[in-house]
């Protein structure tokens, strides 16, 4: 679906569409079962790293953009908390590293 990318028109899409199969009801017990596998698909993009060009008014996606759609992925359903709450603090305790 998304798997490596990189048209931030397709990844905006993609990323709303992960947020509406993650927020629909009916899909909750599946998500149990495939919750980790959905949540690795969207986190490989975190953090966004997208420059806004001088053509961003023709593509029409800026890097807000992506950031808002990336953030409504990891909030679309409490079930994705355990996988996000370790995987964050992955990135910060590297961010941390990088740091140093």
């Amino acid at each position: 679906m998304v798997d490596g990318e990189k048209d931030p028109r397709n990844l905006l899409s993609s990323f709303h569409l992960i947020q509406l199969i993650a927020s629909w009801p009916v899909l909750q017990p599946t998500l149990y079962l495939l919750g980790e596998e959905l949540f690795e698909v969207f986190s490989c993009y975190f953090p966004i790293e997208f420059v806004d060009s001088s053509d961003a008014d023709s593509i029409g996606v800026t890097k807000a953009d992506l950031v808002s759609a990336l953030l409504g992925c990891f909030t679309a359903t409490p079930l994705f908390a355990e996988h996000a709450i370790p995987f964050l603090l992955d990135k910060l305790s590297a961010e941390v590293i990088q740091a140093m």
